[in-house]
């Protein structure tokens, strides 16, 4: 497929081409958005999914769909450059308004419709469902989900809590306090907990014990360096979406995108 490059195809391409280190989330947000401009735009799509210390796993180890793919550097030459005779590129984490001119991508220059949960329009909400839906997970990856949530019930609590270990300027939107006061305000439920921190998860489930539900890591928690760690971060966002509460942390993608796959069903509350 890098061939296309130079080779000046006739056909028109849209390729979802997200920040090499950028995780599970803003990779699954570049792609729906790419999916459904490329779909409006009558282009063909392609992916980028390029590899790194950050994130080392690839688009099959998750997913199974049969999309066109490269693993090309030679995009990163040319991103500048907002349109070529018979390619777009576009780095975006967001999701894009499915309305959007193709000029307004690049630049910003288009409303924001991130983290807005209940408060989405339903335009965007009816246009984007379809396309988180598409993904198709791996056998293996779907197998454990639906085993797993077998132990949730009707109480049971989806909370993604992210310490911004890996980023420090974040770290004062997380508060211990306020997470606690979440478990003493649902003494009747159980709580499927996704974390960055394997540290919190033991303090909870320490002083919780079995109303704290967790899925086992075959690594260690938040490992982006391995394709089991990337994984089981996607067995997790799934796991999340299960549920009829989601406690989601602020400003984080993990904890939006499991709202995206669970349909927009979720009562969210911003922890």
């Amino acid at each position: 497929i890098d061939c296309f490059l130079e080779d000046r195809m006739k056909k028109e391409y849209f390729i979802s081409s997200p920040k090499t280190k950028a995780g599970l989330c803003n990779r699954i947000k570049s792609l729906v958005s790419c999916m459904q401009i490329a779909d409006r735009t009558g282009k063909t799509l392609i992916i980028n999914w390029l590899k790194s210390d950050g994130f080392n796993c690839e688009f099959s180890d998750l997913f199974s769909n049969r999309l066109l793919h490269t693993n090309s550097s030679k995009l990163r030459i040319h991103k500048i450059k907002e349109a070529h005779d018979n390619y777009f590129i576009t780095e975006t984490w967001r999701l894009l308004p499915p309305n959007i001119k193709l000029e307004n991508i690049q630049n910003g220059n288009h409303e924001m419709i991130d983290f807005q949960y209940q408060e989405t329009n339903n335009t965007v909400i009816e246009t984007y469902i379809p396309y988180f839906q598409s993904l198709q997970i791996t056998e293996f990856i779907d197998r454990q989900v639906n085993e797993f949530a077998k132990t949730f019930d009707e109480n049971t609590i989806s909370i993604a809590i992210r310490t911004w270990i890996d980023a420090p300027n974040r770290q004062h939107l997380f508060d211990t306090e306020k997470v606690l006061k979440i478990f003493e305000e649902n003494q009747l439920s159980t709580f499927f907990i996704s974390s960055d921190s394997e540290k919190l998860i033991n303090l909870l489930s320490n002083k919780y014990g079995s109303k704290i539900l967790s899925y086992p890591k075959r690594t260690y928690t938040g490992d982006r360096n391995s394709t089991e760690g990337i994984q089981d971060a996607l067995i997790d966002l799934l796991l999340l979406s299960k549920n009829k509460k989601l406690m989601a942390s602020a400003n984080s993608t993990f904890s939006e995108v499991a709202w995206w796959f669970g349909k927009c069903e979720a009562n969210v509350q911003i922890i």
